[in-house]
């Protein structure tokens, strides 16, 4: 296994080259030295791009006139009822099979919305790189529990 040092290198690197990252956040055991590790966990980051997209949604749909508010704050009152029932169903508790959904959900979700902003505003949808990151997540989830890689 990689050494903590060289992934968050390796993670640092790649976020400053991204020109539409404007913050990375590192969590679980890097935070934290008295956590355990194991394959995954060490190295959760969040980059926020769900709310962001759903922002755009709402400016292609309403002509750019609304604004969502801070951290979505009106959501629910400019998305239409079934991408609001959709974002409400991606929130959960603390089950690890709860959370697998939600994050499925979740990639549903950008998709869906991604493609129709990307349409709107004459962008093309990278299906490949959708398609690599599902087959990934997928291999990941079906992992044994006690994995040492991903082979």
């Amino acid at each position: 296994m990689r050494k903590e040092k060289e992934i968050t290198a390796e993670l640092l690197h790649w976020a400053q080259n991204q020109e539409d990252i404007r913050a990375m956040i590192l969590t679980s055991s890097p935070t934290n030295p008295e956590a355990p590790t194991d394959l995954f966990s060490d190295y959760d980051v969040h980059f926020h791009h769900l709310q962001k997209i759903l922002e755009w949604y709402i400016g292609c749909n309403h002509n750019w006139a609304v604004r969502p508010g801070k951290y979505g704050r009106h959501f629910k009152k400019y998305l239409d009822p079934e991408t609001w029932s959709e974002l409400k169903e991606t929130f959960v508790g603390g089950n690890i099979n709860e959370n697998w959904e939600a994050l499925f959900k979740i990639t549903d979700l950008f998709r869906k919305i991604a493609m129709t902003v990307g349409e709107k505003l004459k962008y093309t949808y990278l299906y490949d790189l959708d398609k690599n990151v599902m087959d990934y997540l997928k291999k990941v989830k079906n992992l044994d529990k006690d994995a040492d890689d991903l082979s």
